[in-house]
């Protein structure tokens, strides 16, 4: 079944904020708009991947969500979810920064059905939409494994371009043209090895020990040497640059690094 990388997840504080520190570094920030009760902003790439800045519309709010996160209440009422909730509710009042990443997927359904026959424990499918600032809206389909360590899923119900409308709005300033490689902790890369990979991949059995391709970004674990304390690090392509990290206090706390050929 073929599966393909589609977004990386960074929860910030403010979206203005954020939009602000990440156009600092170089990138084109576009308005995402709402779904529910939080917005986002989009750094798109040319191959359909992008970076989702997100967090609450009401600042107000935010305060109440972390108390109830700290109590261990939110999580509570997670673990009882059947759906998608039970993995996005404890990211309301939660650590910001890297925190999820997303498989886009043909046939959701089907993707579940494999899933479970495999072993692997699932959330059912549920819909979700986003409002965009021109008045378009993108429907779309998630599901997820319980084990939040591994990706969630995604079927988009109206054209990906609604969702996704990177054709012009993908080149940045600072050089960058796509992720290159989402480098997991050792423990999440073996998991999602044993589970996802082995039932999503394109081609079975060509997962390596090394990396695990899915579209045009790698999936590797961390280095012995390095091992990550954060659920991942996001490597970007700019052809033809130097190497160099991002300064977490602009990233909010997402590791990022950008990478030459």
């Amino acid at each position: 079944m073929p599966a393909r990388f589609d977004h990386a997840v960074v929860i910030v504080p403010s979206l203005k904020r954020a939009v602000r520190s990440f156009e600092r570094l170089g990138f084109c920030v576009v308005p995402g708009g709402r779904t529910g009760p939080v917005h986002n902003a989009l750094i798109l790439f040319s191959d359909g991947t992008y970076i989702e800045l997100t967090t609450n519309r009401f600042s107000v709010i935010r305060p109440v969500y972390r108390a109830l996160n700290a109590a261990g209440l939110m999580g509570q009422v997670a673990a009882k979810r059947k759906d998608m909730l039970h993995r996005f509710l404890p990211l309301m009042g939660g650590r910001q920064g890297a925190i999820d990443w997303c498989i886009r997927v043909d046939d959701i359904r089907d993707a579940v059905r494999r899933l479970r026959d495999a072993g692997i424990e699932m959330v059912d499918e549920m819909e979700f939409n986003r409002e965009r600032p021109d008045g378009q809206v993108a429907r779309w389909l998630l599901a997820g494994p319980r084990d939040v360590r591994l990706p969630f899923l995604i079927e988009d119900l109206t054209p990906v371009e609604i969702r996704v409308p990177f054709r012009d709005l993908s080149t940045h300033p600072n050089g960058v043209t796509g992720i290159r490689r989402l480098v997991l902790p050792d423990e999440a890369k073996a998991a999602f090895e044993r589970t996802l990979g082995r039932v999503l991949r394109a081609e079975p059995g060509s997962m390596t020990d090394e990396s695990a391709p899915l579209g045009s970004v790698t999936i590797e674990g961390s280095r012995q040497a390095e091992r990550l304390t954060e659920p991942y690090r996001l490597e970007l392509l700019r052809p033809g640059g130097n190497d160099e990290e991002l300064d977490p206090n602009e990233t909010f706390g997402a590791s990022i690094k950008l990478v030459g050929m």
